[in-house]
């Protein structure tokens, strides 16, 4: 393969990253919706589970966040290779 053809892969990975995360953002900022609502009628048990599901949310956007790192490191790796 050559540069352009991995540089290209990174790309669509990258993409596929960013559009996964903006999926978890949306479903984090509608459990914070729905924790407030929870605990406006004092709702303790789904507050709890409400509050795991955004931690476990905003775990998921910094996971995804290293991996495009890595992805945007490997693909200026290549380049710099390439160059030498």
């Amino acid at each position: 393969m050559t540069l352009t053809s991995f540089t290209f892969v990174f790309n669509i990975w990258q993409f596929r990253l960013s559009l996964f995360q903006s999926d978890i953002q949306r479903e984090e900022d509608r459990a914070k919706r729905a924790l407030k609502d929870a605990a406006k009628k004092n709702d303790k048990d789904s507050c709890v589970v409400l509050a795991k599901e955004i931690v476990g949310a905003r775990k998921t956007i910094n996971t995804i966040q290293v991996s495009k790192t890595q992805l945007n490191s490997i693909q200026m790796q290549m380049k710099n290779q390439l160059c030498e």
